[in-house]
Parts: structure tokens; C-alpha cells; sequence
């Protein structure tokens, strides 16, 4: 677990921002795929949600990250 998200770290940072966030995704998601079906054949769901939610956070901060927009934060 903690290789995947590492490498999922280091495709999702800031010195990937000149890249097209299609490509990013694109590389994010195949090595994804690959952990995930290397991994099928155990009992693992707690796992794959865990890292699924890791993605959906990563690649959504990347996005905002990259259009100068600042993250969501509740004020309440």
C-alpha cells in the first residue's frame, strides 16, 4: 500500500504541473489497474477503498492545484 501511494504521489505533485492532466490521470490509472489486478486474488475490498478515496482526493487536489484554485475549506 505504501508503494502505490507513493508512486501515486510522485505522478500527482507539483513538477508534473507543466504535463496534461489527461496524461497524469492516464499514468495514475494504469498503475492503478496494475496494482489492482495483482492484488484481485486476495481479500482486500478495506484496501481498495482505502486507496480508491486516496486516488479521488489526489487527482482532485492535482486539478485544483493546477488551476490556481484554492482547496476547499469549510468555514463554518
Amino acid at each position: 500500500m505504501t508503494r502505490i501511494r507513493q508512486a501515486i504521489r510522485e505522478r500527482t505533485t507539483r513538477a508534473q504541473f507543466h504535463r496534461l492532466p489527461k496524461v497524469v490521470i492516464a499514468e495514475v490509472n494504469s498503475r492503478v489497474r496494475g496494482w489492482v489486478q495483482y492484488f484481485h486474488v486476495g481479500n482486500c475490498p478495506p484496501d481498495f477503498h482505502k486507496l480508491r478515496r486516496y486516488v479521488a482526493d489526489r487527482d482532485r487536489n492535482f486539478l485544483r492545484r493546477r488551476r490556481g484554485r484554492k482547496p476547499w475549506v469549510y468555514d463554518g
